[in-house]
């Protein structure tokens, strides 16, 4: 189980502040029916850089990301941004383990009753490159329910390197620790994924878990 620790930061241009979501998918009524500007961001201190079963750097990482929001009506325009710091020297002899990645994304995230629905597209980029370390490209369709535990199906495909599908599902449950606001919180999650139709003919099935803390 990994331990995670957030600061989060959020504003809105014209209106006032809306909440911020620790993580990507906790259903957010509030920030996706602004029919203005939105502006929101956080930064998390990480065991480690994990992602799609993969640990990708084992070491303290620094993850900050940003979002700016434009309403439509249906639900919210947006452009994201995330990064990963390697905060160790981190080297295996003489081979290095430390990088840097900057991934970008753009979307429209839709409210359907107690359902959110978020398409979009995805850039990978990194410093440098290893096997596990290569840019890359993804489409991706993301539905979250506003029921208990925020159960989400999310699926992608990589059109670019990997030429690949991914799935998961997650559940998460924020669990407000403030006396006198709505924002402290901790954060419990699980995800379970599978990747299918990659390059290299790997069809691996992973999990993972953790606790925020907000």
């Amino acid at each position: 189980m990994r331990l995670i620790l957030f600061l989060a930061l959020a504003a809105t241009v014209f209106r006032a502040a809306a909440p911020v979501d620790c993580l990507a998918q906790v259903f957010d009524d509030d920030y996706l029916t602004q029919d203005q500007m939105v502006v929101k961001g956080a930064i998390g201190l990480f065991s480690d850089r994990h992602f799609r079963g993969q640990n990708l750097y084992n070491g303290t990482s620094i993850q900050p990301r940003a979002e700016f929001g434009v309403g439509t009506g249906m639900g919210l325009l947006y452009v994201s941004g995330f990064a990963h710091f390697s905060g160790d020297n981190n080297t295996d002899g003489n081979v290095r383990k430390d990088f840097t990645e900057f991934d970008w994304e753009v979307g429209h995230r839709f409210i359907i009753e107690d359902i959110q629905l978020d398409l979009g597209h995805r850039w990978y980029t990194y410093n440098r490159t290893t096997p596990r370390l290569v840019d890359s490209e993804e489409i991706f369709l993301e539905i979250t329910s506003a029921v208990i535990a925020h159960p989400h199906f999310s699926m992608g495909y990589d059109y670019d390197e990997h030429k690949g599908w991914y799935y998961e599902i997650g559940l998460e449950q924020p669990i407000l620790i403030g006396a006198r606001n709505d924002r402290d919180a901790i954060i419990p999650w699980v995800t379970m994924g599978l990747s299918s139709d990659l390059d290299d003919g790997a069809h691996p099935i992973y999990d993972d878990n953790g606790i925020a803390f907000m």
